[in-house]
C-alpha cells in the first residue's frame, strides 16, 4: 500500500458533514435528521449506533471518535488521518454478528 503524508499534514475540513450526510441519506443510509427517525434507529440499531446516525450531532461525534484516539500524536486539530483512522475503527463494529448464521452473507460474495 502507498503512502499517504498527506493525511497526516492536512487538517480535516467538517464545514460540509451535514451535506454529506444528507446525500447519503438520500441513497439509503439510515441517517436521521428527526426525533422520529432517531427512534426508529434506536429501535432497529440500538441506543448505542443510533446516536452515530443522528446528522445534527454528526460533527460533534466525527470530533469525538477522531480524538478519542488521538491517531497522529497531536492534539492541536483533527488531521485527514484522524477521520480516517477513526472510520476504520468503527468499520464492522456496528453489525451484531450473533444475530446471524454463519453462511447469512455467502450470497453477497
Amino acid at each position: 500500500m502507498p503512502n499517504y503524508p498527506w493525511l497526516l499534514s492536512t487538517p480535516l475540513d467538517l464545514s460540509d458533514i451535514t451535506g454529506r450526510l444528507k446525500a447519503l441519506r438520500k441513497v439509503g443510509v439510515p441517517y436521521s435528521l428527526t426525533q422520529a427517525e432517531y427512534d426508529a434507529n434506536v429501535a432497529k440499531f440500538g441506543e448505542t449506533v443510533a446516536p452515530q446516525l443522528h446528522i445534527p450531532d454528526a460533527q460533534k461525534n466525527l470530533v469525538e471518535q477522531a480524538n478519542f484516539g488521538n491517531y497522529d500524536g497531536d492534539r492541536s486539530g483533527i488531521s485527514e488521518l484522524d477521520a480516517l483512522v477513526a472510520y476504520l475503527q468503527v468499520l464492522g463494529t456496528m453489525v451484531d454478528f450473533s444475530k446471524y448464521t454463519d453462511d447469512a452473507f455467502v450470497e453477497f460474495r
